[in-house]
Order: C-alpha cells, then structure tokens, then sequence
C-alpha cells in the first residue's frame, strides 16, 4: 500500500514563469532548486528542477530541458455541450 507521495514531477517551459506563479500567486514555498548538467548515462544537459512544498509535507516538482522542444499536442474534446 502506497503510504505517502514525495512528489509528483511536471515539465514546465519556463521555470521562473513557474516560480511566480507557484511562490508568488499560489504562496507555496520553493522548497528546493538544482541544474542537472549530466545525465545519469553521462549526456551533457542543461536541465533545472524546481521543488514547492504542499501542506502535507509533499511536494509539487517542475523540471525545465530548453533543450528539448516544448510543443502542445493537437487533443481532441471529450466534453460535449449540450443546448
């Protein structure tokens, strides 16, 4: 049984567009912050990681890669308007 969630990570495009919005308009704290400069098979990368503090102890993550396009996928609606 799963007992507790550390956190739950979310790329972001911009992290200080994320930081206002998270710290500044949302109030949660900016836990913790950290560059990943290479990756765990030994690529270079410019990756930044940003962690905000929920009340009960977990947190909400961000990780921003400028390196890798960040494009919205065409979704289709699942919600109908009824009239």
């Amino acid at each position: 049984m799963i007992q507790r969630l550390h956190h739950s990570a979310y790329r972001c495009r911009d992290s200080e567009e994320t930081r206002r919005f998270y710290e500044d308009f949302l109030g949660l704290r900016l836990a913790g912050s950290l560059q990943i400069s290479e990756s765990k098979t030994g690529r270079q990368t410019a990756v930044r990681h940003t962690f905000y503090e929920l009340d009960d102890g977990s947190y909400i993550a961000f990780f921003e890669d400028p390196e890798t396009p960040f494009d919205f996928k065409p979704r289709r609606s699942v919600f109908v308007t009824l009239d």
